[in-house]
């Protein structure tokens, strides 16, 4: 954008149209990159009486936690589920957007998540933690979360960050010897 900005005759743009069109989309990359959006969808007009429904309340939050649970069985014995990890503390956030107040079990429960994933990769250059989302977005984070959990899953995430840099050498390694068979192979089948 910056550079049809400053040329805009090379790209066949009018001038007058790029700079609100380049502050929209500041606009929505910052939203998105804030979890604005988000908020803003969990925050959306309900029924009044929502917030005073107590057994969709509870029922929201059982189902929550017990979904957390489960996901946290399997991933003890295989690969941790990244989506359903997401929708976990998804649910749990819109839970304390909707009813205007943070449940501290629920929300250390979910916390713990870093246990066995304390940050995954998305797509590209983003790396998501599901903690780090949670520190964003909780109300009264300092009344839910402790400096102790903090540091803990600040020492997992250097883990898990070491740990993957030591294996690439590995893995780039194993891309070299992949890319060379099937070199190998393509000039055999020319012959």
């Amino acid at each position: 954008m910056q550079l049809v900005a400053h040329n805009p005759s090379q790209f066949g743009a009018e001038s007058d149209l790029l700079q609100p069109l380049q502050r929209l989309i500041t606009s929505i990359d910052q939203s998105i990159m804030k979890a604005n959006l988000y908020k803003n969808c969990c925050k959306q007009m309900f029924e009044r009486n929502l917030q005073e429904d107590h057994q969709f309340n509870e029922r929201m939050k059982g189902i929550t936690i017990e979904m957390f649970e489960k996901w946290d069985r399997v991933a003890t014995d295989d690969m941790p589920d990244k989506r359903k990890l997401m929708a976990i503390v998804a649910l749990a956030l819109c839970h304390m957007f909707m009813f205007e107040k943070v449940d501290k079990k629920m929300m250390r429960t979910i916390w713990n998540s870093y246990k066995k994933l304390p940050t995954f990769h998305l797509y590209g250059y983003v790396i998501w933690s599901p903690c780090e989302f949670m520190l964003e977005n909780l109300t009264e984070v300092d009344r839910v979360i402790d400096k102790k959990m903090i540091a803990a899953m600040i020492a997992a995430k250097s883990a898990q960050f070491i740990q993957n840099m030591e294996a690439l050498p590995r893995e780039a390694a194993n891309a070299v010897n992949v890319v060379s068979e099937i070199s190998f192979i393509g000039e055999i089948s020319i012959f």
